[in-house]
């Protein structure tokens, strides 16, 4: 590589003191984190901006109150080369090197307080303390770089997917490459990705379906899709619709919501299968709950014709309302039409002109003949009142699972978010619950069992409720869900959780308290109000009565610097935890999950709920 550039060489030096003042004084270890942060091309510069940047960290040094004064015939700091053989210090440098440990302790306090701040907030639902969702912590990036130098496959798709999310496309590849040609499943599919998007290497279908379709052999759902698609447009292979149909079937059993949403339109239209409208509505039902606007749609016309599943207008109604809110044209187009009609709703010319206008505004040619027929009948105050509504109307994005572009994850601001939290299992066949804020825009779930770590799925979600259902394979211990009404103010109940995981280990921690209040914040009738003490990471854990029954799902706690702000005091022990009985009717309306539940218990025996609410809690985390 040539020598850097002025301005490039500047923005190295920076970096490299940084981490300097962060403590990475040793040679070694700082040029691989320069390497880690730049790239293999900058490595023939780094001795050269080793010196440059130990020349600017020494000149601060000697620039800090905290430096001693360097006497007449005392040496200043020396700049260490890397190749150097370091010499037994003097007195006088031993006083230095005492003071330079002080600050350079101060400096890496000072740097995880700012990293910290950096983070910001995470997104949260109302009510809910930010901090509840701090994620874990990536892997150290020193013992990640030697083990994917030493062949470690999965510290390979690591690092890979590390230089990916840092827009270093070569890199990945590389990284990929290494594992992919092991036989990572993983790695080969964000290898595919990589040649279909052009990134990295020179834009190649064919290799991309080549590296989806190992990928695929292996069991990974979004590369059985990716290469459904592949197959069905004769991208990079032979167009064949029975080989694409066979691929989509793989990714929508797996529990792949755009596959699950395609299968339902085979069968709809019986292209390639035989029609069959009940299937058709178990596909497009699978993938509606997942947020699919499209299946929304479509299932909601299979409800209002009554074909494969009993005629219901007012379900029907709240399908197309559900893609309507999320701007889908022909989810506004159709929820108009109810209202106008008054089929599943309450007639309403306001509400069905103010639908049509939206659809109509994304070329919907229907909903611009369907407005402008409804215009007759209506006063111009409707009218007004339709289009004031229309432009004051925002679409709210249901979160979908992974897409045609989503197998690499693609965080906002260039920037991975992982979050952590606790759930528990509900049955024995390994569904579980947690807090829908814990896996809230993240496409890769993975649970923490005495057995190891396992994969799950995104079943369900209720985001006003905070509340989400995953799914894994194996046999567990599970909680029953019981109902408030048993519940009463001063009960004890204690939470079984995983409290920053980060800093206090993955080990459960048991925790208990009483009831305060039967009610959540302002009174919210949803939420108890608990004085069980809980901890970023608790999220998402039952909150569970002396007879071993879940009675709420801990969800937030009261920030304490707001509350400060408005009250002047600080909430003592001050939670929250959403009533059992309304996780219970969330499950419930999961097609066959309610025969699944374990019976509420009915004698107390406090050991034994402590030993089955540890059994049942694992450590969730979703990225």
């Amino acid at each position: 590589m040539p020598d850097l550039n002025a301005e490039e060489f500047s923005e190295a030096v920076a970096k490299g003191v940084g981490d300097l003042e962060r403590g990475v004084t040793d040679y070694s270890k700082w040029s691989r984190l320069m390497v880690y942060q730049f790239g293999e091309p900058i490595r023939p510069n780094l001795e050269r901006i080793w010196g440059a940047a130990q020349d600017e960290w020494h000149r601060r040094l000697a620039a800090s109150p905290f430096f001693p004064t360097v006497g007449p015939h005392e040496p200043t700091p020396e700049k260490e080369s890397p190749n150097r053989v370091r010499k037994t210090p003097k007195p006088a440098l031993l006083r230095v090197s005492v003071w330079i440990a002080a600050i350079l302790l101060t400096g890496v306090w000072l740097w995880w307080g700012e990293r910290a701040a950096q983070k910001g907030p995470t997104e949260a639902p109302t009510g809910v303390n930010p901090a509840m969702l701090e994620p874990i912590e990536q892997n150290d990036v020193f013992d990640l770089l030697a083990n994917a130098e030493k062949g470690d496959a999965e510290a390979q798709t690591k690092l890979g997917k590390d230089y990916y999310w840092e827009k270093n496309y070569t890199e990945a590849v590389k990284w990929f490459r290494k594992a992919a040609d092991q036989g990572d499943a993983e790695a080969q599919c964000n290898l595919a990705v990589c040649y279909a998007l052009g990134q990295g290497v020179s834009q190649d279908h064919a290799e991309a379906a080549k590296w989806y379709r190992r990928a695929a052999e292996q069991g990974v759902a979004l590369a059985q899709y990716q290469l459904a698609l592949c197959c069905y447009q004769g991208q990079g292979v032979p167009k064949n619709d029975l080989e694409a149909f066979k691929w989509l079937s793989k990714a929508a059993e797996a529990g792949v919501p755009y596959a699950e949403f395609i299968i339902g339109t085979y069968y709809r239209n019986g292209k390639i299968v035989q029609l069959d409208y009940s299937k058709a509505a178990k596909w497009h039902w699978k993938a509606a709950v997942q947020g699919v606007a499209g299946a929304q749609v479509e299932l909601g016309k299979l409800y209002s014709l009554g074909l494969g599943v009993p005629k219901d207008q007012r379900r029907a109604a709240e399908l197309f309302r559900r893609a309507a809110d999320q701007g889908y044209a022909d989810g506004q187009s159709f929820l108009a039409d109810c209202y106008w009609r008054g089929d599943g709703v309450p007639q309403d010319f306001t509400e069905a002109y103010k639908w049509w206008d939206l659809a109509a505004a994304q070329g919907n040619e229907l909903a611009r003949r369907g407005r402008d027929l409804l215009m007759q009948d209506m006063t111009p105050q409707q009218v007004n009142e339709a289009q004031s509504q229309a432009s004051a109307f925002v679409a709210k994005t249901e979160r979908v699972g992974p897409g045609p572009d989503d197998f690499l994850p693609r965080p906002g601001n260039g920037e991975r978010q992982m979050s952590a939290g606790t759930g528990f299992f509900v049955t024995d066949d390994g569904y579980l619950v947690t807090c829908e804020h814990v896996v809230r825009g993240a496409t890769s779930f993975h649970v923490k069992t005495p057995a190891g770590s396992i994969p799950a799925r995104l079943v369900k979600q209720d985001r006003a409720l905070d509340v989400a259902l995953l799914k894994t394979t194996g046999t567990f211990q599970a909680l029953p869900v019981g109902s408030e009404p048993r519940v009463r103010l001063g009960d004890s109940v204690f939470t079984v959780g995983f409290p920053n995981p980060d800093v206090q280990g993955v080990e459960p921690k048991l925790t208990r308290g009483e009831i305060s209040s039967l009610a959540g914040v302002r009174d919210n009738p949803r939420y108890f109000q608990i004085s069980v003490p809980v901890q970023p990471g608790n999220s998402g854990g039952a909150l569970v009565d002396e007879g071993g029954n879940v009675v709420g799902v801990v969800t937030a706690r009261l920030d304490d610097v707001t509350t400060l702000e408005i009250s002047g005091a600080l909430p003592q022990n001050v939670n929250y935890a959403v009533k059992g009985a309304l996780v219970r009717d969330f499950l419930n309306r999961v097609p066959g999950l309610s025969g699944k539940l374990k019976a509420p218990r009915t004698t107390k025996d406090r050991e034994a709920a402590n030993t089955a609410a540890e059994r049942a809690a694992v450590l969730v985390t979703a990225e």
